[in-house]
């Protein structure tokens, strides 16, 4: 997997949108799957099935990862305190310790993309 920090920090707004099942994807989460973490957009979309995260219009998505362990947990909330979802996925070979991602209107973005 080659997600870079440095390169994930360069993502701030997004010139464009880009189709993803039903949802839109900005430039840094295309750059996420195109770089082999797909896997992430995956986990985030699933979870739109459960009615109490799908009706929430923010959602705040942070992957976590040990990166001695090549795990990785997931947290989702409100933006707030409010708990949509949690995870934990147990093998990862994500090079970077933590992402966060928003959803936001059907868009998918890194926080730094908000």
């Amino acid at each position: 997997m080659s997600v870079d920090q440095n390169t994930l920090a360069h993502f701030t707004g997004s010139e464009g949108l880009y189709k993803c099942a039903r949802w839109n994807v900005t430039d840094g989460v295309k750059y996420l799957i195109d770089n082999g973490a797909a896997w992430i957009c995956d986990v985030v979309f699933s979870y739109q099935a459960e009615r109490k995260v799908r009706l929430e219009p923010f959602q705040s998505w942070t992957f976590t990862c040990d990166l001695e362990k090549q795990t990785c947990d997931v947290l989702a909330t409100d933006g707030n305190d409010t708990r949509l979802a949690k995870q934990h996925i147990p093998f990862t070979d994500l090079t970077v310790s933590e992402i966060k991602l928003y959803l936001v209107d059907g868009v998918l973005m890194l926080s730094s993309e908000y």
